[in-house]
Parts: structure tokens; C-alpha cells; sequence
């Protein structure tokens, strides 16, 4: 008798786990499909850092006059109600619904080619090996310039990260995908994104420099003398609109370092409101288009705001994000799909980080509007300010002596508060996007890197606190004190009208420096 029960109770459990198996393979063969993409490890940032922001390159010598909603993640994929529209099952590369802003010209979303074909240095570089789905797919190689993954080095030039040498000196370094990774010579800098982003820099003996962060932005900047005082005016122009931003300079330890201006001040009950909580959670329709699709596996919104902080730090995130995507920065190559350890997300630990990096701004700027972040001690090495997030491409060495890159809306934290004797700091790569510096690298990062870093930052949050004053009462945000905001004259500048044609120039230049490199990879005849 006992035996007979033994034997129906394995009978039993064999016919459950049959079923359960069954089950798994049917949900595996349906979760290729439905299932939310894959998040990648989290992030090495620690919480208690504090934040701050940023695009590329610090001291200079001195200057000679002359929405939030719930976000679920459900069998349907990602759905954001109120956020992006209904956005249920789709992958990174495609868009959501709700408010759409439209491809860049010559493009549709999921067609491959238009205006960036052909084109070289413009055209991109190819996608990397993988598949692309929806969304954005690669444009050509190029005629000049870029290398693609179709047309990746020739089988005699097998040694990876390596540097080669092109006729008039200028200098390639090669990675381990045989890709062109980073260019230099003759005063100028070219940083190559791991998924065809480019950014060009050259900085001229007045000290003027030249940025290209895109097919279509990127600024320029003069060194100014004013009533004694040393400034910095930089033009920044982004799909044929330009205007300018002023930054303060101030001597530190032997090295001049230029701190963002503020153009706006608003009134100190403003900033006063915007630091305390608010009295409920509200849940705030952000409207976002393309640009959230391609980056929902790297950056999520916080699913409600308690406070401004919150808000604004993921304004301050997606505008950076948005402004690369709609710039051309990823050179017609978004849709492209990551691999799970190929990137790491930004947590909403690192995410309160720079929430409070945004309140320590508003207290600042609430005792002293006109302040600049960072004071006596610059923002790029000042103890209490760790957490940077990039604003311009930057191609940086590890400690093996290989290359990696680094792409606006990574973050890093800066572990070093005194530069070595080239201006270098350590730091720490905390979040990174899909192929780009692994997370938990450590890497020599320039001081003006991180300034410009932090001054992207002050930039963006202004723009937030003046698009939260317009938003105020609106679409869940609370009611508070009138925003009041007046120009500064200090952090008022003209806009240089003949930016736009120095950066097309700098453009042309970095297409013959590409040509001449790979030029310099390819077999004798």
C-alpha cells in the first residue's frame, strides 16, 4: 500500500514538472518577442555622491585682451502611460507614441542611407556587428573618411589598437574592432562614438576653439576681456539656430578656469519653491518622441516627482539626450541594438546624485542668483561635486592602453580632487551607453572635460527652471511663486555670426584627415 502511494505521488509530481516545462518553453518562445529589453548591470556610482555635469575639456592659461508617469514593465514590453503614449512592446530604436518631433532630413525611422550615404565623415561609420532593429538603421561607409563594419581594416593590418601614421603626420588610432577610433594632429582632435558619433576639436594659439558635437551643432568660442575681468563667449549652433552663453574666468593653482554665466534670473521665492517638496507626488506627462524610444534601455524617468530636484534632473538627462539624438551626434546609426553587457543604465541611485547636485545649484543660486557653481574652488575640482555627466563625445584611455569611448549622457565620478601634472584627474565611468567605456573603468579624465561637463549641466538646469516656471500649474506641476525671469546682463553675449561657417570649415578639414588615415591602413600598391 505504501508503495502504491510512492508511486502516485511520482507519478504526480512527474506530470506537474512535464507541465511546468512545457509552460517555460512556450513563455521562451513568446519572450523573444513581448518581453522588456534586457537592463544591464547597475552602476558603481555610490549614492552619497553628489552630481554635476558636463561636456568636454578645464584650465586654460589666461586670455590676452582683444514626466513622469508609472512606468510598468509588463508580458507587453515597456508601457509608460502618459509618457510617451502607448508604448506597450516596443524594442530600443523605435518610437513611442504621444508627441513626435520627426527624423532628422533626409531619413524616416527603420530606412537606412538618406542624407548621411556617402558622405564620409558625415556619413558615419557603420554599425557596429549586430543586428539593427526598428528605428534608426546605419547609413553607408561613406566615400571618405569613417570606417564602417563592412569595410573594416584590410586582412595586413590584423594588430589591434594600434596607431598608424598618415604622410603629413596626422595620427589614427585603430581599436580592437578595427575601427578608427581617434584622430589628432595638427591642433585638432577627433573622437569617434562607438556607434559613428563624432566630435571634432581644435583650439587656435588665440585661444579660440572650434567644437563640432554633430552633423549639425557645435560651437565656438573667444576669449574676452571685460572691464579687467577675463570672460569666455561661446556660440553654440545646433540645426542653423545659434546664440551664446558667457562664462566667468577665475585663477586656480596656476591654471584660469571658466565657470557658466547665468542668462536668466529668476525671483528667489522661485528658487526657494523649487527646492522644498512639493506637498503630493504628482505624475507629469513628458510628450517625448524618437529620441526616448532609442535610449529607453540607458535612461528611464523617474515614475513621479516629489520635488523640482527630481524633475529637473531628468530634464536636464533627456535634454542632453535629446539634443544628441536630434543633432545628428549618432551620424543616422540610432537604432542599433545594444547588448545586455555592452552597457550600463543609469540607476535611480545615480539619478538622486544629480538630484542633488540640483539642489545644492538652486541653494546656491537662491542666496545668489548671479553665482557661479563652484566658487573659489573650480566646479571640475571641487570636493563636494563628484558626479559628471558628458556632454560631448570624448574617446579616453584605459590602463590596458586601449581606447574607449564616452557619449553625451554618460556619467562619471570623479575620484581625484588634485590633477596630476598634464591636468588630469581619475575618475570613474558610472553609467555608459551601449559599447561605450565599461562601467567601473577608471580613466585619466581632463579637468576642462569636467568643467565644461559641470558647465553643461548649470546650462541645462537654467533652461529647466525656465521651462518649470512655464509649466507651473500645468499638467500635474503645482501652482507656486511668479518666476519672474530677467536677462543678466553679465551672462549676455551676441551670438559670433560666422560660427557656423568656422565649424563647416572644421568639418571639411577633419573629412581630409579621415581620408588621409585610412589612406595610411590600406596595403601598398
Amino acid at each position: 500500500m505504501l508503495m502504491n502511494k510512492r508511486f502516485t505521488i511520482s507519478f504526480l509530481l512527474t506530470i506537474f514538472l512535464a507541465a511546468g516545462l512545457v509552460w517555460s518553453q512556450n513563455r521562451g518562445q513568446d519572450g523573444g518577442q513581448n518581453a522588456p529589453p534586457a537592463r544591464g548591470a547597475p552602476s558603481a556610482s555610490p549614492r552619497s555622491a553628489p552630481a554635476s555635469r558636463g561636456t568636454a575639456s578645464a584650465s586654460r592659461p589666461a586670455p590676452t585682451p582683444s514626466a513622469a508617469t508609472s512606468a510598468q514593465r509588463g508580458a507587453g514590453g515597456y508601457q509608460v502611460r502618459g509618457l510617451v503614449g502607448q508604448s506597450a512592446g516596443r524594442a530600443p530604436g523605435q518610437a513611442g507614441g504621444g508627441v513626435q518631433r520627426g527624423a532628422p532630413s533626409g531619413q524616416q525611422p527603420g530606412r537606412a542611407g538618406g542624407e548621411y550615404a556617402g558622405r564620409g565623415l558625415e556619413g558615419g561609420r557603420g554599425a557596429p556587428q549586430g543586428p539593427a532593429t526598428g528605428g534608426w538603421q546605419a547609413g553607408g561607409a561613406g566615400s571618405r573618411g569613417g570606417v564602417s563594419a563592412e569595410n573594416r581594416l584590410p586582412p595586413n593590418f590584423s594588430t589591434p589598437s594600434q596607431t598608424v601614421q598618415a604622410r603629413n603626420g596626422t595620427t589614427g588610432r585603430i581599436d580592437d574592432r578595427g575601427q578608427i577610433s581617434s584622430i589628432r594632429g595638427h591642433g585638432v582632435t577627433i573622437n569617434h562614438g562607438s556607434l559613428g558619433g563624432s566630435t571634432i576639436i581644435a583650439q587656435r594659439a588665440d585661444q579660440t576653439r572650434l567644437v563640432n558635437t554633430g552633423l549639425r551643432s557645435g560651437f565656438v568660442e573667444h576669449p574676452v576681456m571685460r572691464e579687467g575681468q577675463p570672460y569666455m563667449y561661446r556660440t553654440y549652433v545646433v540645426n542653423g539656430h545659434s546664440w551664446a552663453r558667457v562664462y566667468r574666468g577665475a585663477y586656480y593653482r596656476g591654471f584660469w578656469y571658466y565657470g557658466y554665466v547665468p542668462s536668466l534670473v529668476f525671483a528667489p521665492g522661485f528658487y526657494g519653491w523649487a527646492y522644498w517638496p512639493w506637498r503630493s507626488r504628482i505624475f507629469f506627462n513628458w510628450g517625448w518622441g524618437p529620441w526616448f524610444g532609442w535610449y529607453s534601455y540607458y535612461f528611464w524617468p523617474f515614475p513621479y516627482y516629489v520635488d523640482a530636484s527630481m524633475w529637473l534632473t531628468d530634464y536636464v538627462i533627456s535634454d542632453q539626450l535629446e539634443n544628441a539624438y536630434e543633432s545628428g551626434y549618432y551620424a543616422g546609426q540610432a537604432g542599433v541594438s545594444p547588448s545586455p553587457s555592452s552597457y550600463a543604465p543609469l540607476t535611480p541611485e545615480l539619478k538622486q546624485a544629480i538630484a542633488d547636485e540640483v539642489r545644492d545649484q538652486l541653494a546656491a543660486q537662491s542666496a545668489n542668483p548671479q553665482s557661479v557653481s563652484g566658487g573659489a574652488i573650480p566646479a571640475a575640482l571641487d570636493p563636494k561635486i563628484r558626479t559628471f555627466i558628458v556632454s560631448m563625445g570624448l574617446t579616453e584611455p584605459l590602463p590596458s592602453g586601449a581606447e574607449c569611448s564616452l557619449s553625451p549622457g554618460d556619467v562619471l565620478t570623479r575620484i581625484d580632487d588634485t590633477p596630476n601634472a598634464n591636468q588630469m584627474v581619475r575618475a570613474i565611468v558610472s553609467s555608459s551607453q551601449a559599447n561605450d567605456c565599461p562601467a567601473g573603468s577608471q580613466l585619466m579624465i581632463g579637468v576642462q572635460d569636467l568643467q565644461d561637463m559641470h558647465n553643461a549641466f548649470s546650462e541645462k538646469l537654467q533652461d529647466g527652471l525656465n521651462a518649470l516656471a512655464k509649466t507651473q500649474g500645468k499638467n500635474g506641476i503645482p501652482s507656486g511663486p511668479p518666476a519672474n525671469p530677467t536677462p543678466s546682463a553679465e551672462g549676455t553675449a551676441p551670438p559670433d555670426a560666422n560660427a557656423n561657417a568656422e565649424l563647416q570649415g572644421q568639418r571639411d578639414a577633419a573629412t581630409q584627415a579621415e581620408q588621409d588615415v585610412w589612406d595610411a591602413t590600406q596595403p601598398p600598391d
